[in-house]
């Protein structure tokens, strides 16, 4: 019996199966696919993009340590986060500062003005290094972001982009 008559044959007695098993037998890319990995899956990540990352944060760094002394608190906002340190309680001497601030910088400008002037780093400098390091830190972020989200490549120029960035 030919294949023509042999699937004829079996299409009348089951329609269904005798269809599947004909696409099953004439093209292999039409069987039924495996369950779908998550699609926040990534592939692993190579030593050679570590590298670039590597070269792309070092560079990301070296131009922002280098920016911070053209750099000076150019806001007034700025400026008040620093001189909390140096003002007592309650309040911080500077009215209704609670209802403008952002929570956490503040306290991370005190902090690092009050580090800088243990170890005794210059007090601009010192106010300054949060935003250093956030700086330093949305780069590595956004790499991953770009990484996971569309992959390595979009990741990297990401990460690029955010390094050389103002």
């Amino acid at each position: 019996m030919s294949t023509a008559s042999g699937l004829f044959a079996s299409l009348l007695r089951n329609p269904s199966a005798a269809v599947s098993k004909a696409h099953h037998r004439t093209s292999p890319s039409l069987r039924p696919v495996e369950a779908n990995p998550s699609p926040l899956a990534v592939a692993a990540i190579s030593r050679r993009e570590l590298l670039l990352l590597a070269m792309v944060l070092a560079s990301g760094a070296a131009l922002r340590i280098v920016a911070v002394s053209h750099s000076a608190i150019e806001h007034f906002d700025e400026g008040v986060y620093a001189s909390n340190v140096f003002f007592g309680e309650p309040a911080y001497a500077y009215p209704g500062q609670p209802y403008y601030a952002p929570p956490l910088l503040p306290a991370l400008s005190e902090a690092f003005l009050t580090g800088g002037m243990i170890v005794g780093l210059p007090l601009n400098l010192a106010a300054l290094l949060p935003g250093l390091l956030a700086g330093c830190a949305t780069i590595v972020a956004l790499w991953r972001f770009g990484r996971t989200w569309f992959g390595p490549a979009v990741g990297l120029s990401a990460a690029a982009l955010a390094a050389l960035s103002d």
